[in-house]
């Protein structure tokens, strides 16, 4: 764990730990005022793939938090707004003081966070099935944009519901990618 020298650490007083923010490990557990990486964190305007946007999620960014830790240490199951003064969660209006600008701005994502905890055992797997509906989607397109991001975030549907082996390469699928299979009591021919 990082520690700094303080003054009176030789004296048998522990060590001031300074929390990292790129790792949990160092992070403390419910404290009493959130860490400024936790209560000044912007999503990266530069997330324009599947792959970049699982890496916010499950690794943090450019040396930033992993946003999967910040959900599991100051996120609203750990910090309810409960207390005196309120513990809110790390994305609230009131820790941040931004009007729910950020709040709204995660729950833009937060299909796709919760796409990527689903299937956090089969992060590639996860990843290729997004890169697959931006392909059928943008199939001239070969430059990532954060457009695809935004198409997968309001598009996707129930194409991230279902399981990662289902046929999605078929093209009588739909464009929001709920697979090959068509509906029930329609035939094709």
């Amino acid at each position: 764990t990082p520690s700094i020298s303080a003054p009176g650490a030789d004296l048998g007083f522990p060590p001031l730990v300074v929390p990292v923010p790129s790792d949990p490990s160092t992070w403390v557990e419910d404290p009493p005022t959130l860490p400024t990486f936790a209560t000044h964190y912007e999503h990266p305007k530069t997330i324009n793939t599947p792959a970049k946007l699982a890496q916010e999620w499950f690794d943090g960014i450019n040396d930033g938090p992993p946003v999967r830790s910040l959900e599991i240490f100051y996120g609203p199951g750990q910090r309810n707004g409960w207390g005196q003064p309120p513990r809110c969660s790390w994305r609230a209006a009131a820790t941040r003081g931004d009007k729910r600008k950020f709040e709204k701005a995660f729950s833009k994502r937060h299909k796709l966070y919760k796409f990527f905890e689903t299937h956090k055992d089969d992060r590639a797997g996860a990843i290729a099935r997004l890169d697959l509906l931006i392909k059928r989607r943008f199939p001239d397109d070969a430059s990532p944009s954060t457009s695809h991001i935004v198409y997968l975030r309001d598009n996707a549907g129930s194409a991230l519901d279902e399981p990662l082996g289902a046929a999605l390469d078929d093209p009588a699928a739909t464009e929001a990618g709920t697979g090959g299979a068509p509906p029930a009591g329609v035939v094709h021919g």
